[in-house]
């Protein structure tokens, strides 16, 4: 194919050069405010003791549609002590009226002994109080009161474009009196601030163990991840009650490198180890 040359080649030259640079000024396109519709759930713990109620201070959750919240708080008991409540609400879809359904995990712990974990799929309506029990212990017992209503409000989205993406690889390994065995291996992908998670359940009703991991990248500069890491859930112990797990931490990492967490009790110990390798 014969070349360009003289004038063409120099208007072709002078096009080119336009191009490139249109490309070159090319930004971003800036973050767009969306309106978005949440779920508001104010919490009023309150306290059964020597059989008179006693509301502690209150929690609130703030559940955007098809997303998760979490709050937790250190609660004085009547007649003394205190314990540590930890609550996670999850939902779908938030309908414009009528009824929402939420997922509701509470991890309740009284004067630094065993956690005691509730569930439950509630159905909560504006206007109404739905009671989910969390704790009981003879005549004591502590119940969540859940006032709930719809708030809309302005967020400010990144553009999609903007997000970066990596992946978590992870290997799930069972430790057996300080031994560990390989299970399985997945791979999670997810973006910047968006939290991506690995769960499973084990065994009957009676002797379940359950486990989730959540992962969520706060930021990457360079090789350097910085990621929240949090597990909860249930392991079994030797005398047959469930071992309740609940820890979240921050770590700075570097991609393609191991990082080891452990869901394990006893001495030798024993339960799950998760390996995680960010990717990028």
């Amino acid at each position: 194919m014969a070349g360009l040359s003289g004038a063409s080649g120099r208007r072709a030259a002078v096009l080119l050069g336009v191009a490139m640079a249109a490309l070159g000024s090319v930004r971003p396109a800036p973050p767009a405010m969306v309106r978005e519709t949440r779920l508001s759930i104010h919490v009023r713990p309150l306290a059964l003791e020597r059989g008179q109620t006693f509301p502690l201070p209150a929690l609130d959750l703030e559940i955007p549609s098809g997303g998760s919240d979490r709050a937790e708080a250190t609660l004085g008991w009547p007649g003394g002590g205190s314990g540590r409540l930890r609550l996670v609400g999850e939902t779908g879809e938030i309908p414009a009226e009528g009824e929402c359904r939420a997922h509701l995990s509470a991890a309740w712990s009284l004067d630094g002994r065993r956690s005691t974990r509730a569930e439950a799929e509630v159905a909560l309506r504006e206007g109404a109080t739905t009671l989910f029990e969390v704790w009981s212990e003879g005549d004591r017992r502590l119940t969540l009161a859940l006032d709930v209503e719809r708030v809309v409000r302005s967020v400010l989205r990144p553009p999609s474009g903007a997000l970066r993406a990596l992946r978590f690889d992870v290997a799930i390994e069972r430790v057996l009196n300080g031994k560990s065995v390989a299970l399985e291996s997945n791979a999670l992908h997810t973006f910047v601030g968006e939290p991506v998670e690995y769960s499973f359940r084990l065994g009957p009703d009676d002797s379940r163990e359950a486990l989730t991991l959540r992962l969520r990248p706060v930021s990457v500069r360079g090789r350097v991840v910085d990621v929240e890491v949090e597990i909860e859930g249930s392991l079994a112990s030797p005398d047959g009650a469930p071992l309740v797990v609940s820890r979240r931490e921050r770590r700075l990492t570097t991609a393609d490198t191991p990082n080891i967490v452990d869901a394990v009790s006893g001495d030798p110990p024993s339960g799950y180890r998760f390996v995680v390798t960010p990717r990028l």
